[in-house]
């Protein structure tokens, strides 16, 4: 598991890595910046809000590469938020455009991906529902209102319109002499109960596509698009009478459907011919997209096993007492456990060990696999009172700098932490709290630490299957004691 794990956040950072080299633009050209600007903006929204995107664009400034529409696009999925396009301007014509042409496909499939679509203002206009304006007296919304600030997650967004709101349509560019292939990739069993992995598979972007019975057994179609002519596709199978209990057996079997000329790229990688650098790019990162879902899938499974086994909640004398399970030694990356002899198999501690050392290694880029987070801004007090010469411009030039500490709100921050938590996993980093009881545990939840003074991030994360009412009861206790901190 480890070792999977680390493939998949390698990975993850050589994409990131080329996805901000290739948005190094500014915020107010392309969709890019407009969509990064947006979801920036959308953050300052209260925790339980629905969130929506519209953008208004003529589509001719769109994104620079296809690893910056990957990075915006995940940026909205992992926030949960709907995307809907406005595309103005009137058709163009390629001989007076001077090479200037909207991009409508790009449009569709990042509305598509993200549970929007694509509105024609033309046809808005022409329809006179939706240009009629509501009526005063009764305050009734008119069909684009309702379109856009209602509720719309159930309506699919591969409709040609969405509550009598007009979508623009596009043709499709099927080669019917080579149409799409589907292909078989693998099948696996999990133990774990079936809305928890249809949960993390939504928050990654897949939608409800079918859901069948057949006799006492229960298939569940989930569809990806992972680009504009291949789907991915994620099926479940499970009895019905053990649906949603712990113990039970998932069947998932994943298979994809694409053009001929990408599935054989993807089966034959390592093709010599292959000397493209963009089709080696798109194969390098289709596969690991599909490897990504089996080592969250396993990662899950180990998380859910908490309550199976009280080595795995069962804490000795010294970590409740507030010494933290792991630590880092000078010059290291990975952590140790702190008890001596706990890591060896055969010990006492070794289910305790072995079943929370994978938290300490978990990349914050890859939480919305298997939790739902939050996050609370700190801004921590500095130890003395600020001199009046720290923003002289002579004082910077002379050399002369003052010192921002922040140890006494650091010292009370950690404290507060330590009192709202179970145990502390990794001193100043990383704190867990055993839901809803510590003897009787069921879920857990985290909290990660990101400093850069005086700024602290806190990321709070539930396990996938937390009730809401135990996260908000959590949530809230923590928020309340740190809000009544002072230094």
């Amino acid at each position: 598991i480890e070792r999977q794990l680390a493939e998949v956040r390698n990975d993850e950072h050589s994409n990131a890595e080329s996805f901000a080299a290739s948005s190094s633009y500014d915020y107010g050209y392309g969709l890019g910046g407009m969509v990064t600007a947006g979801v920036l903006g959308l953050q300052l929204l209260p925790r339980n809000a629905i969130k929506g995107l519209i953008l208004l664009t003529d589509g001719v400034s769109g994104f620079q590469s296809q690893g910056t529409m990957h990075a915006a696009l995940n940026q909205m999925r992992e926030a949960n938020i709907s995307c809907w396009v406005v595309q103005v301007g009137g058709p163009s014509n390629p001989s007076t455009s001077y090479g200037l042409m909207p991009d409508s496909e790009a449009l569709k499939f990042m509305t598509e991906v993200c549970n929007g679509c694509l509105l024609d203002p033309d046809k808005m206009l022409r329809c006179a529902e939706a240009a009629a304006a509501p009526s005063p007296s009764n305050g009734e919304a008119n069909t684009m209102q309702r379109a856009l600030f209602y509720w719309t997650f159930q309506e699919s967004a591969r409709n040609t319109n969405l509550r009598g709101l007009p979508c623009k349509e596009l043709p499709t560019f099927e080669d019917k002499f080579w149409p799409n292939l589907e292909r078989d990739l693998h099948s696996y069993s999990i133990t774990a109960p079936l809305f928890c992995i249809v949960g993390s598979r939504i928050r990654e972007g897949f939608f409800l596509k079918d859901l069948t019975f057949k006799d006492s057994q229960v298939e569940l179609h989930l569809s990806f698009l992972w680009q504009a002519c291949v789907t991915i596709e994620y099926i479940i199978t499970t009895t019905w009478t053990n649906m949603d209990v712990n113990g039970s057996k998932l069947l998932v079997a994943t298979h994809y459907t694409g053009p001929y000329t990408f599935v054989h790229d993807v089966h034959c990688n390592l093709n010599p011919n292959i000397t493209s650098s963009h089709r080696l790019a798109a194969v390098k990162k289709f596969t690991h997209t599909l490897k990504s879902y089996k080592v969250a899938d396993t990662m899950l499974e180990h998380f859910l096993s908490l309550p199976s086994s009280p080595g795995h909640y069962t804490l000795p004398q010294s970590v409740l007492d507030g010494m933290p399970l792991f630590y880092l030694p000078p010059n290291q990356n990975k952590p140790v456990p702190s008890m001596e002899g706990g890591g060896e198999k055969g010990d006492k501690e070794y289910a305790l060990i072995s079943f929370w050392c994978h938290m300490c290694s978990i990349d914050l880029t890859l939480w919305s696999k298997w939790f739902h987070s939050d996050k609370i801004i700190l801004i921590l007090g500095p130890d003395s009172v600020l001199p009046q010469s720290i923003l002289d411009s002579s004082a910077s030039s002379s050399g002369r700098f003052a010192t921002l500490l922040c140890q006494v709100a650091s010292a009370k921050l950690y404290s507060a932490l330590k009192v709202n938590s179970t145990f502390t996993l990794l001193e100043g980093t990383s704190y867990v709290r055993l839901l809803p009881t510590r003897d009787n545990p069921l879920y857990f939840g985290l909290v990660r630490v990101v400093q850069k003074y005086p700024c602290v991030i806190l990321h709070v994360g539930y396990i996938e299957g937390t009730p809401y009412s135990l996260q908000e009861q959590w949530f809230d206790s923590l928020y309340n004691s740190l809000k009544a901190l002072h230094v």
